[in-house]
């Protein structure tokens, strides 16, 4: 999904849209309160375990798992684009976005020879001050079932493509299965496109 330079480039009929769907529906959209960082993991865990819950081969995320990966990606996350949609002030929808820091990884060039530290300041350098990382890529989200078929996941596309101006100019929305094909049709309407597919397969053992 591309952002235009100067605005969200998407349809202006479905961004107006977005907004009706948001406005009758009572929703609000927030961005992470990296300050409550602890109980915005615990909302996500929620959000995502129950929204994947039924989806083929998935297996809930234990406590342990989520605080590990959480641990690891609290460095990388802008919590710009990382947002949450809220009706009456509980969490029902988030979009967990992570900026593509292979985009400054190889401009620091990392090598043998060269201190870890001198690399990781370079890397910093590059994404956060000469901000070269301009491609986020959406690996984690949902919407709780009673609020699917509502236009939520729509309202959350919109909030992050105009949370991402200017920083960002392109979004990959990645692990969306093949016969999910709500959240493929809303993200089609947007203008994304299906450009690459792993598949997956099951084998019983006896």
């Amino acid at each position: 999904m591309q952002f235009g330079p100067h605005g969200v480039n998407l349809p202006p009929k479905l961004l107006r849209v977005a907004k009706k769907i948001q406005e009758r529906g009572g929703f609000t959209v927030r961005k992470i309160d990296m300050r409550d960082f602890g109980e915005e993991v615990a909302r996500f865990k929620r959000i995502y375990n129950s929204a994947w819950e039924k989806n083929w081969g998935f297996v809930p995320l234990t406590d342990a798992e989520i605080d590990h990966m959480a641990a690891g990606l609290r460095q990388m996350l802008d919590p710009d684009i990382a947002i949450f949609a809220e009706k009456d002030g509980e969490p029902i929808g988030t979009m967990l976005p992570l900026p593509d820091l292979n985009q400054a990884l190889i401009r620091a060039y990392p090598r043998p020879g060269v201190p870890e530290w001198w690399t990781m300041v370079k890397l910093l350098w590059h994404w956060k001050v000469c901000r070269r990382v301009t491609t986020m890529r959406a690996f984690a989200g949902g919407v709780l079932e009673q609020y699917r078929g509502r236009g939520v996941d729509a309202v959350l596309i919109v909030s992050l493509a105009e949370a991402a101006i200017p920083r960002y100019r392109r979004c990959e929305i990645s692990w969306v299965l093949e016969n999910n094909t709500m959240m493929r049709r809303t993200a089609e309407m947007f203008g994304a496109e299906v450009y690459r597919t792993y598949r997956v397969y099951e084998k019983k053992l006896n």
